[in-house]
């Protein structure tokens, strides 16, 4: 340490006794001696004593089970700090400590040999380690099935007695299955995109017109009624989760796929939304804190403030890997948990830069103002409903949001406001046998099979019917796409429209596949020599990309340009006088024309 370096408490125990005051060196020596000694100079190394190596064990079996816990917490963490907010989500409490006490004078206790200011010293902590085995992992509590409802508190103001009363509310649950929901949503989506229906401002959000054509694709549409003050969650989260994961580019105010995103159509869902997951997880893009607007100042100044989203996306999917799968856990739980197993996660590094209504008095650096409660659980929340729940990864049980979070009241600049975010009102949530597989802890994964019956019928007319008015819109505009619409259910295959698909990237393995899985009878023998006719013809052709067409002065020199050694490779003969060369392989076409002493002219120009 250089001289003008000052010891702080968490370099050594010695330099931790060194700042500690008479008194309070007086208070730890009384816990072994009635009279300890009066000056610091003796205080000192009398503490250090205590605490030698032959006596440091027999100190720690004398702390409490819950000190034994903090010291262990301490020793086993990367840092010196004793835990206060893990300890209280882990085991309810935090151990007392004196300097942690009021003003008034308190007896010491033995964890203030431990902890100096808060701290517990790198060289006691290395000494420590030798013997204080790994706190007991932390654990989450499940619950099989849900309630009902849930209890909703509000105070209202009883004018009889001019007193405010706290009246207890049941309000209902909404429960949403989310596996299968997500396998259809991706495909209808990539569909409706293919269609040109998703239309999306400069930064990839969808406008309100692309939101309710999103909504009218969604498997029972988004969580929320398109009314409602919540707004979109999953119709807005769609277009930028495929913008992300590559599957989709804006061009010209729309969402258009691409190569990945139409090879994704014939793609099993699941691995789709495995890709989707992934590159979520890693944008920094964008950041869910943005969506909940009532938190000001999330630009200029103080967007240098916000943490990364990428890291405060892997501390909540780590903490989601530790779910136990199919079980429901309440949104409070589950923060609890992230606490108490070290998977906490910071929103900003400036909490005084974000605000409610205006930064003089809406500032979040005030105390109560950006807690926990208020920052990091309200982005969890956003990322577990918008994202994990879209993409299939959890179930969620949620009531309306002004029914959800009422912690944020009595904070300035918030009166006003129904709800601090739109996604206040999810309670539960269980990862779900995909979300296991797309979280790492389940190496494989078997999608369900379907639950809803077919429902098309495929006629030797080949006219395609739909037996039912419900027809998901997902498999509309995939009708659509092969298909002319010749009824208000009917739908006839047509061999020009299905070329046109088929030049846009389509295939007839797409509409063989779709059309046995969503029918309720057997192809018909006219439309399989159909498919058959068009995947056969589609064989017959290949587009060999851009390249010249050289014309020769005779078929023998083409004959021999299409031959020889230095120029074989890089043309094929078209014809008696041609020969066609691909644009990847001119360079190497005109050096081998140079070996035989031959030269091509630029395009312009004729040959001499």
């Amino acid at each position: 340490m250089n001289r003008t370096e000052v010891a702080t408490p968490a370099d050594s125990l010695a330099a931790a006794l060194e700042q500690t005051t008479v008194q309070g060196l007086q208070g730890l020596a009384r816990l072994f001696v009635d009279k300890p000694p009066k000056r610091k100079d003796q205080l000192v190394p009398f503490v250090l004593d205590l605490m030698q190596d032959d006596k440091l064990e027999g100190i720690w079996e004398k702390l409490t089970p819950l000190e034994q816990a903090a010291v262990a917490e301490a020793v086993h963490a990367p840092h010196p700090f004793l835990p206060v907010d893990k300890l209280r989500a882990k085991y309810g409490e935090v151990p007392r400590l004196t300097s942690y006490s009021s003003y008034r004078e308190r007896e010491a206790v033995l964890l203030d040999l431990f902890f100096h200011q808060g701290l517990l010293p790198l060289d006691l902590k290395e000494r420590l380690r030798g013997f204080v085995p790994p706190p007991a992992k932390a654990t989450i509590q499940t619950i099989e099935s849900l309630p009902p409802h849930v209890n909703f508190r509000e105070r209202t103001w009883d004018h009889k007695t001019n007193e405010q009363v706290d009246r207890v509310r049941n309000i209902s649950l909404t429960v949403r299955a989310m596996e299968e929901a997500a396998s259809g949503d991706v495909t209808a989506l990539l569909r409706l995109v293919d269609a040109g229906g998703v239309s999306v401002g400069a930064t990839g959000r969808p406008s309100g017109a692309a939101m309710t054509a999103i909504r009218g694709v969604l498997t029972e549409g988004d969580f929320y009624d398109e009314k409602a003050e919540e707004g979109a969650i999953r119709a807005f989260a769609w277009p930028l989760l495929l913008l992300e994961g590559g599957l989709a580019v804006a061009q010209s105010g729309r969402l258009r796929l691409t190569a990945a995103g139409k090879a994704a159509l014939s793609n099993p869902p699941h691995d789709v939304l495995q890709g989707l997951w992934e590159e979520w997880l890693q944008t920094d893009r964008f950041d869910e804190l943005t969506r909940i607007e009532v938190i000001k100042g999330q630009s200029g100044k103080g967007k240098r403030g916000l943490t990364d989203p990428v890291e405060r996306r892997e501390a909540i999917a780590e903490a989601l890997a530790e779910c136990p799968a199919s079980r429901w856990v309440h949104a409070d739980e589950f923060f609890r948990f992230m606490v108490a197993a070290g998977h906490d996660f910071e929103v900003t590094d400036s909490p005084w830069d974000l605000y409610f209504g205006e930064k003089q008095y809406g500032s979040l650096g005030f105390d109560g103002h950006g807690g926990w409660e208020i920052l990091q659980a309200r982005y969890a929340l956003c990322f577990l409903f918008e994202v994990a729940a879209t993409l299939g990864v959890i179930d969620v049980a949620y009531v309306p949001a002004e029914f959800g979070r009422p912690d944020y009241s009595g904070i300035w600049g918030t009166d006003d406001i129904p709800f601090l975010s739109r996604y206040d009102g999810l309670t539960h949530f269980r990862v779900t046998p995909l979300g296991a597989y797309l979280l790492g802890t389940s190496k494989a994964y078997t999608p369900a099979a379907s639950t809803r019956p077919p429902d098309l019928r495929v006629l030797p007319t080949l006219e395609v019917a739909a037996t039912s008015s419900a027809l998901p819109a997902g498999e509309r505009l995939f009708l659509d796409r092969f298909a002319k619409k010749t009824g208000e259910r009917v739908w006839t295959l047509d061999r020009a429209r299905i070329l046109e698909t088929l030049e846009e990237g389509g295939s007839i393995d797409e509409l063989e596949r779709f059309l046995r899985e969503r029918s309720a009878n057997a192809l018909p023998p006219g439309v399989e020599r159909l498919l058959a006719d068009m995947r056969d013809r589609a064989g017959h052709l290949a587009d060999l990309g851009p390249g010249r067409l050289v014309e020769c002065a005779d078929a023998a020199l083409a004959a021999l340009l299409a031959h020889d050694g230095h120029t074989k490779r890089s043309c094929r003969l078209a014809g008696d006088r041609h020969v066609f060369v691909p644009a990847s392989s001119e360079k190497a076409f005109r050096r081998g024309l140079r070996e035989l002493g031959y030269h091509l002219p630029p395009a312009d120009k004729p040959g001499p």
